[in-house]
């Protein structure tokens, strides 16, 4: 019985979720320097006219953006749920690794370069992720203490790839503006390619932590209780490794660095579904979707025409709720 009560709880749950981004992915479409009715949207999804203005500002302008912001909200989120369940620390986020600031690198020096359209920069922005990420694991089996090594090594290569940024933004010159506002985080350059991107790289992510949510369960109980149980501890070290350094470079190679959004959402969802992976997995994603959709849904609404960079609104909202967090948990267990 108890058993059954637990999965309808799930499916009521995972309902309420799809339910809420669903509004919010409509709410996202509506809202813009030009507002929309929910009727002409649904008549621009249903037949495109070329001619029609609002078709042309839902097709080509806000659906992908939308969408790319569903997809990042998702990648990061669950990033950070392998980033805390990989280190065993409930304040680890994607960011932690030095991947990021090394995608950032590799995408600000494509701008730095100049004539690259979208998808060059986010290849450039991808081969610094990548390139750090091989960097930082050499480095780390040269060790005994694995998860720990790669702990110090992201905030050292966090600090050396922030400080190649800062060198590099000297020479900017009259690209500076476009450059710092993209490092703030933001989906003005979104395109269906890159949504298609992200898309492969969110579902890749997504199967693979679902795959591996039972042997993360038993992580979460110790190394040595997972050794016990059968599980390749270092195999499963270097997936989730993997997971959170490709979803957090795929994000920022296409939309900067969106703070909090890894962080604070598993948390978030660890409320609503408890903490046992099979349902933590979905929940986060579509958590992590539905805040980030409706942050850039602020971002480009509130002071329309100017927007705001996403990762200003992310801050702005995830920092108050990790204090809450912190504050609430503080009597007990910030994993429950």
């Amino acid at each position: 019985m108890d058993k059954i009560n637990s999965q309808s709880s799930c499916i009521w749950q995972i309902c309420l979720l799809l339910t809420l981004c669903c509004a919010v992915l409509l709410l996202g479409l509506c809202c813009g320097a030009v507002k929309i009715s929910p009727i002409r949207i649904l008549e621009a999804l249903s037949s495109f006219d070329s001619n029609s203005t609002a078709s042309r500002i839902i097709i080509d302008t806000r659906l992908p953006r939308i969408i790319l912001a569903g997809l990042s909200g998702m990648s990061l989120s669950l990033a950070g749920l392998a980033a805390q369940t990989l280190f065993r620390n409930p304040l680890a986020s994607p960011y932690m690794l030095g991947v990021s600031n090394g995608s950032a690198l590799g995408a600000v020096t494509g701008m730095l370069i100049g004539g690259l359209n979208s998808v060059s920069l986010t290849a450039c922005g991808m081969a610094g992720g990548i390139i750090s990420l091989i960097l930082i694991k050499f480095l780390a089996s040269r060790t005994g203490n694995f998860t720990g090594t790669i702990l110090l090594l992201g905030i050292a290569s966090n600090a050396l790839f922030s400080a190649l940024v800062s060198g590099i933004l000297l020479f900017a010159g009259e690209r500076l503006q476009g450059i710092v506002f993209w490092l703030m985080g933001g989906f003005w350059r979104a395109s269906w390619a890159a949504s298609g991107m992200l898309a492969f790289t969110a579902a890749g992510g997504f199967a693979a932590m679902l795959i591996l949510a039972p042997a993360m369960n038993v992580l979460l109980l110790g190394d040595s209780t997972a050794i016990s149980s059968g599980i390749k501890l270092r195999r499963l070290q270097l997936w989730l490794l993997l997971i959170v350094a490709i979803l957090s470079a795929a994000v920022v190679s296409v939309a900067g660095v969106i703070g909090f959004i890894g962080l604070i959402v598993p948390h978030l969802a660890r409320i609503v579904c408890g903490s046992e992976l099979r349902k933590l997995v979905p929940a986060c994603a579509a958590g992590g979707a539905i805040l980030t959709i409706a942050a850039d849904t602020v971002a480009r609404s509130m002071f329309a025409p100017v927007e705001i960079p996403v990762g200003i609104i992310t801050s702005l909202i995830g920092a108050p709720i990790l204090v809450w967090l912190i504050l609430v948990k503080a009597r007990g267990d910030l994993w429950q």
